[in-house]
């Protein structure tokens, strides 16, 4: 991965695509353009997340436990000791005794949660609640957790940018859509694209965003199609 920081790639947008290249009289600001920057790695995060893994160490008795920062999405998840964990939304894990377990009242509750974890004893289930992951049965090991990342988002100038250089083309598609889309809707305050008889409502500006996020599209399908390793790679 080539190492380009935000402010190679604000002055890649600015030289080549933007033509804004006067410090004196910038049309976009800095911070206009570093905000699109950030939307850009946004939405380039739901389709090439980064894969990551971690250990999440169990805590005895304890079902919650909370989640890495940059989660986006579990990709697997599960014990040392052989339970894997599937999602279920909150409202089917509160319900997860009938809806997953077949109880229907034949025994006594208590007696089936003892029971309960027989049948579960390779399945478990898990579910978001917040920043956090609540787990049942209750996991007796450590947890091993695979999941989608997303790309960092910039503080500053000089820090290097988490994607790959293949894939710097998008990044520069949305920000540049992403700026002309701005330039618009603060121009749609300008009389001559009023709905007034006789006035112009084709902003040409309109059109070029509009164009530029339907060539990123395009391009983000092809390159989901190509690659592999956004596939799950787990056990």
């Amino acid at each position: 991965m080539a190492e380009t920081t935000r402010l190679d790639l604000r002055t890649i947008l600015r030289r080549d695509k933007l033509k804004d290249t006067d410090a004196t009289s910038y049309k976009w600001t800095d911070d206009t353009v570093n905000e699109a920057i950030n939307d850009a790695i946004r939405d380039y995060s739901q389709h090439f997340p980064v894969p990551k893994k971690c250990t999440v160490s169990h805590v005895d008795n304890q079902s919650l436990y909370s989640a890495p920062a940059d989660l986006r999405d579990v990709r697997y998840l599960a014990s040392t000791g052989g339970v894997r964990y599937t999602y279920l939304s909150p409202g089917d894990f509160e319900e997860r005794i009938v809806l997953d377990s077949g109880y229907s009242g034949g025994i006594a509750q208590e007696d089936f949660l003892e029971t309960r974890h027989v049948k579960y004893a390779l399945s478990g289930f898990y579910t978001k609640w917040g920043t956090g992951i609540s787990l049942s049965p209750v996991p007796v090991d450590d947890l091993t957790l695979y999941y989608n990342a997303n790309h960092g988002i910039p503080t500053s100038d000089g820090e290097w940018l988490t994607i790959p250089q293949e894939d710097l083309d998008l990044i520069v598609l949305f920000t540049w859509a992403t700026c002309l889309m701005r330039e618009a809707s603060a121009d749609a305050l300008l009389s001559r694209w009023d709905e007034t008889p006789g006035r112009r409502d084709d902003n040409p500006v309109i059109l070029q965003s509009s164009r530029l996020f339907t060539l990123y599209k395009q391009r983000v399908n092809e390159r989901i199609a190509l690659r592999e390793e956004y596939d799950n790679h787990y056990p």
